[in-house]
């Protein structure tokens, strides 16, 4: 409803800015959010996507050292407790500038930067602040679970004798599918330095995990209904190979020789479609 002249003129100043400042303050900045995976393991990596409509006519600029706007995340678990962020972790570590009338989105790993350290549901809201004002986004979900261990290794880095880590292979049911996660931790498990998703898994067979005499680790599980994704990794998590086999449930193995070696047992090559999705290791992923 337009306000009447003569009543204006009675209205406080200050609440005659705020009625304007708020008209404004909607036209300006618009914000919409999305979060990937809705559904995630504990310490797995949580996408929230922002997209940010600038409709001022100045350019908006966020991270880096120019910086005129600042963006953060409300997050709050199911108890209603907030989220603390990690002080020496930003939102965005590089610099994004969205221009007048422009829209431009923005990808941010919550996890990375926020103690999200208990697996619960929780809902989160991005605001974005500039010019002295606060513009926020839809509030959207998400859960965290801790997953179903399947198996786990204790593994010496090599080079560095009083340093050994925990490798745990674990499954949850997402998106109609069970995946199957490499999660790598120190020994007493107050660390977390990594989870990484290794794809589909077939339950019918346990996956199955092997060290072998150069402190390499060996996983094997099943990924299709007659197809077994193979993996070499190093004692840091790095993938060194992934390779696929045919076999049979309860025919097909890792044998560990009595020479220290891990190999494939009772499988052949696989010759269908081995496209998965790419194993992403990120080696700066460390969480308390």
């Amino acid at each position: 409803m337009p306000l009447n002249r003569d009543k204006l003129i009675l209205l406080p100043l200050g609440i005659i800015a705020a009625i304007f400042l708020s008209s404004s303050s909607e036209a300006q900045i618009e914000l919409s959010l999305r979060v990937e995976p809705g559904k995630a393991l504990l310490h797995e990596s949580i996408i929230a996507h922002v997209d940010i409509s600038n409709n001022s006519s100045q350019a908006i600029e966020i991270g880096g050292k120019q910086a005129n706007a600042n963006l953060g995340f409300s997050i709050r678990d199911m108890k209603g407790n907030y989220i603390e962020n990690r002080p020496d972790r930003k939102p965005l570590t590089e610099t994004t500038v969205i221009e007048p009338f422009k829209m431009k989105t923005v990808a941010v790993d919550v996890v990375s930067c926020y103690r999200l350290l208990e697996a619960l549901p929780y809902k989160i809201v991005c605001n974005l602040e500039w010019r002295g004002g606060v513009y926020s986004s839809n509030q959207t979900y998400f859960d965290i679970v801790p997953g179903i261990e399947i198996t786990s290794k204790t593994v010496a880095v090599p080079g560095d004798k009083d340093i050994v880590r925990r490798f745990s292979l674990l499954y949850m049911h997402r998106d109609s599918k069970s995946h199957i996660f490499l999660k790598i931790e120190n020994i007493d498990e107050t660390i977390c330095y990594g989870v990484y998703d290794l794809g589909d898994y077939i339950r019918i067979q346990s996956a199955q995990m092997q060290i072998d005499g150069r402190g390499l680790i060996h996983i094997l599980y099943q990924s299709g209904p007659r197809r077994f994704s193979y993996y070499l990794l190093d004692a840091h998590g790095k993938s060194k190979k992934k390779k696929f086999f045919s076999g049979t449930a309860g025919k097909i193995s890792l044998l560990r020789t009595n020479l220290g070696e891990v190999l494939v047992d009772g499988g052949e090559e696989y010759k269908g479609d081995v496209y998965t999705a790419p194993y992403e290791f990120r080696r700066n992923r460390v969480f308390e």
